[in-house]
């Protein structure tokens, strides 16, 4: 009779991204980058323009949404601890996985 191993099953450690990878947070990343922008007078930016910005980092992804602000002299540092706090913020939001991530993460 043989068995059939679990997959990963020599594994030690298994690492994730978890934003964007298990969990779809993008709309509390657009949440705390139009929160920060809403601090600055600025317009909202859409889920979309958000999306597209997300990918290299929360200081690349103000630099990419924060442009005009950045324009008139807003400082990135400045901006990157305003981020910061507004995720904070929502850290206890319930944050959805992504469809098939629960079984998958019961599977290894």
């Amino acid at each position: 009779m043989s068995t059939v191993s679990p997959p990963f099953a020599d594994c030690r450690l298994i690492a994730f991204d978890l934003d964007g990878t298990l969990v779809d947070s993008l709309p509390m990343i657009a949440e705390s980058v139009n929160a920060v922008r809403a601090g600055l007078d600025l317009a909202a930016l859409s889920l979309e323009t958000v999306r597209r910005a997300i990918g290299a980092g929360a200081r690349v992804l103000l630099q990419r949404t924060m442009v005009d602000a950045i324009d008139r002299g807003a400082d990135l540092d400045d901006l990157y601890r305003r981020l910061l706090d507004e995720y904070g913020n929502r850290a206890s939001t319930p944050v959805p996985l992504y469809p098939g991530a629960g079984e998958f993460l019961e599977l290894i």
